[in-house]
């Protein structure tokens, strides 16, 4: 009997740990941007949402971008990962994990679909990045609705593929973002937005 009482001590000691609730975390995020069909001669831009339910941060250390398809006539132009920073991640739900064509991924998402931060890009099959050792890029939950407190992250895939053949290709992509260690963590990578520069810009309706 006493031995089981303090095997239940040890195992309620280990939950209440501050590192607990962490190592249950994900530590790698799979992000799969579906099949999409590019026809013969031509190229296209589509764009995919993710939302991510959660209400911590997720501290990046490395990522990895997988880009899929034929070898031979089907090119990436381009493949973008961004973290939306916006107050509308409930707005996600219309469009997550639905492929649009759509340039500059401007025709799906919230209104403030362009709050949102590059953190990974990458053309070819196979494309690694990482943070330097102790750094990380603190990827943050946002709120479903203004005010509200944090519900998950918002991911956009945007890609762009070029279809030199005469015939359709397909493409696809995954995206792996592996988190930072629990406490190997010294100093959080601040993002660079800067907005200022569109507030003196005047273009009249109709024009570009």
């Amino acid at each position: 009997m006493l031995r089981r009482l303090s095997l239940a001590l040890l195992v309620l000691a280990a939950a209440l740990l501050p590192g607990a609730a962490a190592a249950q975390a994900k530590q790698t995020l799979r992000l799969r941007f579906p099949r999409v069909d590019i026809p013969a001669g031509t190229s296209i831009e589509a764009c995919v949402l993710i939302r991510v339910p959660t209400s911590t941060p997720f501290d990046l250390a490395t990522w990895e971008i997988r880009n899929h398809g034929p070898k031979v006539g089907l090119g990436v132009l381009h493949f973008l990962v961004y973290v939306y920073s916006g107050e509308h991640l409930g707005e996600f739900t219309a469009d997550a994990g639905r492929v649009v064509q759509s340039r500059g991924c401007l025709d799906l998402g919230p209104a403030d679909r362009d709050h949102r931060q590059l953190f990974a890009t990458g053309a070819m099959p196979r494309v690694r990045g990482a943070l330097p050792p102790g750094v990380a890029l603190r990827l943050a939950a946002v709120p479903a609705a203004p005010g509200g407190p944090p519900d998950g992250l918002g991911v956009l895939l945007d890609g762009e593929w070029s279809n030199r053949t005469t015939h359709t290709r397909r493409a696809s992509a995954v995206v792996l973002l592996r988190r930072a260690r629990p406490r190997t963590v010294g100093r959080i990578a601040q993002p660079i937005f800067e907005r200022s520069a569109e507030l003196g810009l005047e273009v009249p309706p109709g024009t570009v």
